[in-house]
């Protein structure tokens, strides 16, 4: 997903979320004012996947969060460690060294591309990828990208 959405041409539109998400497997669910869901057909615990894009004027999409991975017990959380050290250096095969690089409390990597930027985020029982229009580098509520940290909830 990390490289197709690197080679994407998104113009921000909401209908990037049907073209997009056709390409990978993202199937739309639900379109509201302000936000999409979706399921997945990948095999991975969550099969859900989110969009989020303005409200104000011609909505432009502005960020999609889906689960990479996930694992329902606990007590296999260490098997995250191995999938996470594979996809992030399958992406940095791909698309470059990350322009950002976190360990704690989650690991994080983010890679600032002319047209998108994503993010990998590993918690304790799933690893993300968050893909976000680079107009919107103030994501979610104002908050600076770079001390911006995925894990803080938002209400």
């Amino acid at each position: 997903m990390a490289h197709y959405a690197a080679e994407f041409a998104w113009t921000w539109s909401v209908a990037d979320l049907t073209t997009f998400g056709s390409a990978i497997g993202l199937h739309l669910n639900r379109l509201t004012r302000n936000s999409a869901t979706f399921t997945t057909d990948h095999s991975n615990g969550r099969t859900d996947a989110d969009a989020y894009f303005t409200t104000d004027g011609t909505p432009e999409l502005q960020r999609i969060s889906y689960f990479t991975t996930d694992i329902t017990d606990p007590t296999h959380a260490a098997s995250l460690v191995g999938v996470y050290t594979e996809l992030s250096d399958r992406i940095t095969r791909d698309l470059g060294a990350p322009t950002r690089r976190e360990s704690q409390p989650h690991s994080y990597l983010r890679w600032d591309l002319p047209n998108v930027i994503l993010i990998l985020t590993a918690s304790d029982l799933s690893i993300d990828m968050d893909i976000l229009n680079p107009n919107y580098r103030t994501w979610p509520r104002n908050l600076d990208l770079d001390t911006f940290r995925p894990e803080t909830e938002v209400p």
